[in-house]
């Protein structure tokens, strides 16, 4: 059923110039084996965020790390075949010590490939929050910086993903 969802995202993003889904849920177990079950399904490549990321950064001072990141991820993405790719284990995306805006920068993405990123969090159809309030990592995005950006919700009940 998950990947279901995630083929109609995918028709409804073909032809947009921005080519983003993302798949939100409180458990990035559960969102991991979604991205698994469309990466055997769809054969899209799937990437570790956090380790490629963090492997590219890893030789860099601390202080270079924020200016690189972004170019980085786009490096990795563009190194992998195929029209579309899935991002798993986003987390450190999130890192105040990176100072990135996780959405621009997936969005920006999704110009280059369809992207279909991992977002640990919660989407009640008017706001996309990662983390909760008072986290170092919390963020929050409405509808109006959103835009038409398809967001599938994983549930925690094992039915698969919802559009919210």
């Amino acid at each position: 059923m998950h990947c279901m969802m995630i083929r109609e995202a995918l028709d409804s993003v073909s032809l947009k110039n921005t080519r983003l889904i993302i798949l939100t849920g409180r458990s990035g177990r559960e969102i991991s084996a979604v991205l698994r079950n469309c990466e055997d399904q769809f054969g899209f490549p799937r990437i570790n965020v956090n380790t490629e990321l963090s492997r590219g950064l890893l030789d860099l001072p601390p202080c270079d790390r924020p200016i690189m990141a972004e170019r980085l991820l786009h490096e990795i993405i563009m190194k992998v075949e195929g029209e579309a790719v899935l991002l798993d284990r986003t987390e450190v995306l999130f890192s105040r010590d990176l100072a990135l805006d996780p959405f621009r920068l997936l969005s920006n993405l999704g110009r280059y490939k369809t992207v279909i990123a991992a977002w640990n969090g919660d989407y009640d159809g008017s706001e996309l929050v990662y983390a909760y309030t008072g986290h170092d990592d919390y963020r929050r995005y409405g509808r109006n910086h959103l835009g038409d950006t398809p967001i599938l919700s994983v549930s925690s009940n094992g039915r698969g993903c919802v559009v919210a």
